[in-house]
């Protein structure tokens, strides 16, 4: 990677970019009522230890928003200068 190249991977642009829904995942429906409210607010903040399914209940937020959009989800990935 070169240092102007930008760090951000890529915006969410369609379910694809999006992790995979796992074969077992638990579906965590009281936090994503809950992450539906993150339009009402200019910042949502997610806080968990490793391991909590962070990631997993953001990806089922934006899955559940896809069904009835309210705004635009932007799914984020950066990776470290080398």
């Amino acid at each position: 990677m070169r240092l102007d190249e930008p760090v951000v991977d890529g915006l969410l642009t369609g379910s694809s970019d999006l992790p995979r829904q796992l074969e077992i995942e638990i579906p965590r429906l009281r936090l994503v009522e809950l992450l539906a409210l993150r339009w009402a607010h200019p910042v949502t903040l997610l806080v968990a230890g490793a391991g909590f399914g962070k990631t997993t209940v953001l990806a089922q937020a934006v899955r559940a928003h896809l069904l009835a959009p309210r705004g635009i989800d932007a799914w984020v990935s950066c990776t470290a200068l080398r």
